[in-house]
Order: structure tokens, then C-alpha cells, then sequence
């Protein structure tokens, strides 16, 4: 009987770290929307609002201008380093894949008595 549990493939290894990256930068992404400040009000109900309620929505879209004005400014910031950790992701696996068929390789020249070229 067996207690280990089998090691999965790369295969599988690389999909559920793709997954788990693009989680990330989905995550990221949400993020980044969601804490912009907006105003659930239609436009069509700015006619009917008084002085003071067109004061606070102006307050908001202002601050809403700032706040997206400040998160495209910074958005290579987040983007940058997902980049860079989905670009490592990927090579890591590959670097990985290409040394489990190298020793298969090799493995099967020894089986057949091949001389390495």
C-alpha cells in the first residue's frame, strides 16, 4: 500500500499555478476598481437634487477624478510585477519539464543502448 500520494504532473502543476496567478491578478484588477469612490445616483436625478446634494455629488465625482487619475498613474505598478512573477512562473515549469524529459531521455538511451550524439 502506498501512503504517499502521487506527485502531479506538470501538467496539472502548471495549470494550478496559472490559475492561481490569474486569481491574483484578477483579484488585483477587482481591487484597484473597487476602491475608486462613485456615486450610485443616475444622472437623469441630478435635476431634482437641491444645492447641497449637488455639492456633495460634485465632492464625490472630484474625488473619484483623483482617485482614478491616481490608480492609472499607478496601475504598472501592479501590473509590473504580475508580469514578471507569471513570466518566472512559466519558465520555472518549462525549466522543469525540459529537465523531467531530458533524465526520461536519457533513461530510455540506456534502455536501448544508444550512444549519446
Amino acid at each position: 500500500m502506498n501512503r504517499f500520494l502521487p506527485l502531479p504532473s506538470a501538467l496539472q502543476r502548471k495549470r494550478r499555478v496559472s490559475g492561481i496567478l490569474l486569481a491574483s491578478v484578477c483579484l488585483l484588477t477587482l481591487s484597484a476598481c473597487t476602491s475608486i469612490p462613485k456615486s450610485d445616483l443616475p444622472e437623469a436625478r441630478f435635476a431634482y437634487l437641491a444645492c447641497a446634494d449637488l455639492d456633495s455629488e460634485v465632492a464625490v465625482s472630484q474625488k473619484s477624478i483623483a482617485v482614478a487619475t491616481g490608480a492609472k498613474s499607478d496601475a504598472w505598478r501592479i501590473m509590473f510585477p504580475t508580469l514578471i512573477a507569471l513570466r518566472y512562473a512559466g519558465a520555472y515549469l518549462e525549466l522543469t519539464n525540459a529537465q523531467n524529459r531530458l533524465v526520461k531521455l536519457q533513461e530510455e538511451q540506456k534502455l536501448k543502448n544508444c550512444v549519446p550524439g
